[in-house]
């Protein structure tokens, strides 16, 4: 037969060390469980956090391109407003020119008339050297 020891002793042995682990093993068990769910939770909060960010970047995104596309259109408006100005003031300065240019040619042909003779293109030609000699010297020298 056996001995009490064997028999008895060392299965209360056996069996108390069991329950220590098994009372270890379920607390460990207990910590994981806690862990993991809020690990879980913190999941959770970063994954919305993460979707309203990538949603407000998407509107923000979005509203950037509206605002560059009306700037754009804006731009292209002010280019064809000041293209207009441009070609109005040159079409005026055109105009301008033209009849400046008319009305040289009209007091030409009415000047040239009255010099026909060669005493008066004598003349002309004094009065220009004259002038010419006062804008040089800045007087009239002989």
């Amino acid at each position: 037969m056996r001995s009490y020891q064997e028999m008895v002793v060392n299965q209360l042995r056996q069996m108390n060390e069991d329950n220590q682990l098994l009372v270890y093993l379920k607390d460990r068990n207990v910590r994981k469980q806690k862990q993991t769910k809020a690990l879980e939770e913190s999941l959770d909060i970063v994954t919305e956090k993460l979707r309203r960010t990538m949603e407000e970047n998407r509107i923000v995104r979005l509203r950037t391109k509206m605002q560059h596309e009306e700037n754009k259109e804006e731009m292209y408006m002010k280019e064809q407003f000041f293209k207009e100005q441009i070609r109005i003031i040159q079409d005026s300065r055109a105009a301008k020119k033209e009849e400046f240019e008319r009305m040289q040619q009209e007091k030409r042909e009415k000047v040239k008339p009255l010099s026909c003779s060669p005493l008066d293109d004598r003349v002309d030609e004094y009065l220009n050297l004259l002038s010419f000699k006062i804008k040089k010297n800045g007087k009239l020298c002989y």
